[in-house]
């Protein structure tokens, strides 16, 4: 028996309690392959739906606490064309981040409002994401490591293999000591999906003009 047709097996008792995410095949080996196990992807699928139920996620929207506060702020904007793969492009301007006043309830909101507005973006054969952070003006003062942390357990937990490719450009020296703290947060998979690209790399991966003007 496959892993894939063991984790069907396995969750076929739950199939009717687990309503707010997909259980097709796609999925299932999503799960499957960010998991060491088909026990472990089992679980962490019941664990998914729950978190889903809990939060909720279902009603996470432009009006949820500090969604539309972060979106004027231009810190991330989801593109109108996608990479060279086809995958939706969620561009990061570091240096329009601002530690003052910066609340991680809000900033959680707003992951998951991106996280989901991209994926509704998707299309059935290219289900993940290209995450594309600009690191012009970047400095020590806009390093938010609890956010970075909180929105790379988001990704792994909850929504395994949205990263498809996730592009640090132009990245400074100084973060370099940044990296090396937060890499271990990720898992060989997803370290294996980031890349760190120049002005001159861009091109292989996506148009730099739609590289928006914030």
């Amino acid at each position: 028996m496959s892993d894939l047709s063991s984790l069907q097996k396995l969750l076929e008792p739950h199939k009717k309690d687990i309503t707010t995410m997909s259980t097709d095949d796609a999925m299932l080996s999503r799960y499957l392959v960010a998991s060491s196990s088909v026990q472990e992807a089992y679980e962490r699928i019941l664990a998914t739906d729950k978190w889903r139920k809990d939060f909720p996620v279902a009603d996470v929207n432009i009006d949820s606490k500090g969604v539309r506060k972060i979106l004027s702020s231009n810190t991330a904007v989801l593109c109108d064309e996608k990479d060279i793969d086809g995958r939706p492009i969620i561009y990061v301007a570091v240096k329009n981040h601002s530690m003052q006043d910066r609340c991680l309830e809000e900033y959680t909101n707003f992951i998951i409002y991106m996280l989901e507005l991209s994926l509704s973006k998707c299309s059935e054969d290219m289900e993940n994401i290209c995450i594309l952070w600009d690191m012009k003006g970047f400095s020590l003062a806009v390093m938010d490591f609890a956010l970075v942390r909180k929105l790379f357990d988001i990704m792994q937990n909850y929504y395994p293999g949205i990263m498809g490719i996730t592009l640090v450009l132009n990245s400074p020296f100084i973060f370099q000591a940044c990296w090396t703290i937060i890499k271990p947060w990720l898992d060989e998979n997803s370290q294996n999906k980031i890349k760190f690209v120049t002005d001159a790399d861009l091109a292989s991966y996506i148009n730099p003009k739609i590289i928006p003007d914030v």
